[in-house]
């Protein structure tokens, strides 16, 4: 019994020391798993936050894009306005006439031969019909001048604008190549985010089938342990009975030696009277 007794206690010891290590181990493991969760979910926010990001950006560069878009329409019809501007412009020949000074001239001398030369009345109408002839041509050519000065007023203002487009493209090319790099800074950080978490993630889930294996075998070991000690307890408690029985037959056997002396008319002490009430107790 005593080897029995000695072989519950030595392995009841033994799975202590293993109940023990597996939860530390258990604890550590956990403890790791914890971490790769707080960085999953760390790189996860980072992730989300720049997907917001980048989704904010592609919009502003849709918005740019579209911008260019239009103002390239724009650009065209500005374009085509100015060829066609340029083409009206040849149309006007205003050089072609004699210079406004020179007609004006030319009605003077022409006025005033009326007025200081005697002439015919056939002659007379001659002069006022070529005076009225170089007074059309005259407005003609004012009208042809200011057509042409309009022409390339007009022309100077598409130009203008045609520049002015330009260089808001020009500027705007600037911006959305701008906004390319960021992007492209962006997704690297999205990927680069992204995969730490996936692999924040894998690590966790590895540590966690770890500790739910660590958790089975705790169990097991946690029943088995239990188990032996109630084998223990009973073989103690069988122990226990059977030196309570070797000690009542002891007593017994004191107490009857004890009468003997008695009835032998022999003194006994108190102590051997104690065993004789002990030993009726006991029965």
């Amino acid at each position: 019994m005593v080897e029995e007794e000695e072989f519950y206690k030595a392995k009841i010891s033994e799975l202590e020391k293993k109940r023990l290590d597996l939860q530390e181990e258990l604890g550590r493991l956990r403890k790791h798993a914890e971490k790769h969760k707080e960085l999953r979910d760390k790189k996860n926010s980072e992730v989300k936050a720049t997907i917001q990001a980048l989704k904010e950006v592609r919009e502003k560069r849709k918005e740019k894009i579209g911008e260019m878009s239009g103002l390239k329409e724009e650009l065209r019809e500005v374009k085509d306005k100015l060829r066609k501007a340029i083409e009206e412009k040849r149309k006007i020949n205003w050089r072609e006439y004699p210079n406004g000074e020179e007609i004006k001239h030319r009605i003077d001398c022409l006025e005033w031969k009326i007025q200081i030369t005697p002439l015919s009345l056939e002659e007379e109408k001659k002069v006022v019909a070529e005076i009225a002839r170089l007074e059309r041509e005259a407005l003609e050519a004012e009208e042809q001048r200011k057509a042409y000065e309009r022409a390339c007023q007009h022309i100077g203002e598409l130009e203008t604008k045609r520049e002015s487009i330009l260089s808001r493209i020009n500027a705007l090319k600037e911006e959305i190549a701008e906004l390319d790099a960021k992007i492209n800074v962006m997704e690297e950080k999205f990927r680069a985010a992204k995969e730490e978490a996936d692999q924040a993630h894998r690590n966790y889930l590895e540590l966690f089938e770890k500790i739910i294996k660590i958790e089975n075998e705790l169990e097991k070991l946690v029943e088995e342990e239990r188990i032996y000690r109630r084998m223990y307890f009973r073989v103690f408690e069988r122990k226990k009975e059977e030196e309570e029985k070797e000690k009542r037959r002891i007593l017994e056997e004191k107490a009857v030696a004890i009468r003997e002396k008695l009835k032998r008319g022999e003194k006994v002490n108190i102590h051997e009277l104690r065993i004789i009430f002990l030993g009726e107790e006991e029965r």
